[in-house]
């Protein structure tokens, strides 16, 4: 397998999502620049000399939600200070996270949203990342148990 193929897939699937939950500010920003630069590159040593931070291929650091099922995905974005942190997760085990600035950005401090694909049905669910991250922290349940009930909307 090659493993640069599936990194660079998760850094498009990142930059999709920043785009989604961002629109134009994450299209035209220094965070922008950064994912394109990274998409293009051929190698791990290329990658790392454009600058994006985070990882792939590990687990998420806290913050991050992950799914409980082999059968799911689960895309975040979410702005925490001065940097929009974007994780992906396909088929609840292959894992990419990364970093980039949140400068010109106009979105506040923990806006963010989640996505919950299930693979299996092809349906999807949307929620906003601070009501993700509150039910894990008040329920101790892993996403998406704890969201049963929290979803904005649900696509077939």
């Amino acid at each position: 397998m090659d493993y640069h193929v599936v990194r660079r897939e998760l850094l498009k699937i990142a930059y999709l999502m920043t785009v989604r939950v961002f629109g134009d500010d994450a299209i035209v920003s220094e965070s922008g620049r950064l994912y394109r630069a990274a998409i293009m590159t051929s190698t791990v040593e290329e990658l790392k000399e454009v600058g994006i931070g985070g990882a792939t291929f590990q687990d998420f650091p806290p913050g991050l939600p992950r799914p409980h099922q082999k059968n799911q995905h689960v895309l975040t974005c979410v702005r925490i200070g001065r940097t929009i942190l974007s994780g992906v997760t396909l088929f609840g085990g292959i894992n990419g996270f990364f970093v980039t600035p949140a400068t010109g950005f106009s979105a506040e401090d923990q806006v963010g949203e989640v996505v919950v694909i299930d693979a299996s049905t092809s349906k999807m669910q949307t929620y906003e990342y601070i009501n993700v991250i509150l039910d894990i922290m008040n329920t101790g349940m892993p996403l998406p148990a704890a969201q049963q009930s929290r979803g904005r909307g649900e696509m077939a």
